[in-house]
């Protein structure tokens, strides 16, 4: 990792066929895969990968008035789904992604380089 484990409480634990990757963010596969028609073609979100929130993320949502207004904010951001994409993403999913970004963040943790300086 980048050293950042040393100034942060213990880890979180990732979901089961969730993998961090090296930047940080966490990759992992749906439950229950998001399918639609876009135009003629066939779309498929099979996986998707969270990236950590920053600083702008956290402007992007602290005037918004309820969780659920902000999960959608967040998830959208972090994962880079499409409105379409997020609107039909399964409760499921939505419950395992938003542990992830709870994760990043919980107690004792922080986001960003800033953790290092």
């Amino acid at each position: 990792m980048n050293g950042a484990e040393e100034l942060v409480a213990a880890p979180y634990v990732l979901p089961v066929n969730a993998t961090e990757n090296d930047d940080g963010s966490v990759t992992v596969p749906l439950v229950w895969p998001i399918r639609y028609k876009k135009g003629q073609a066939d779309v498929s979100v099979e996986t998707v990968t969270i990236r950590r929130k920053n600083t702008s993320d956290n402007m992007a949502i602290r005037k918004l008035d309820t969780a659920i207004e902000v999960g959608f904010v967040l998830v959208k951001r972090l994962t880079g789904l499409s409105d379409i994409e997020t609107g039909l993403l399964d409760d499921v999913d939505a419950e395992i992604i938003g542990s992830i970004i709870e994760g990043f963040t919980s107690a004792g943790q922080t986001t960003g380089n800033a953790a290092l300086a």
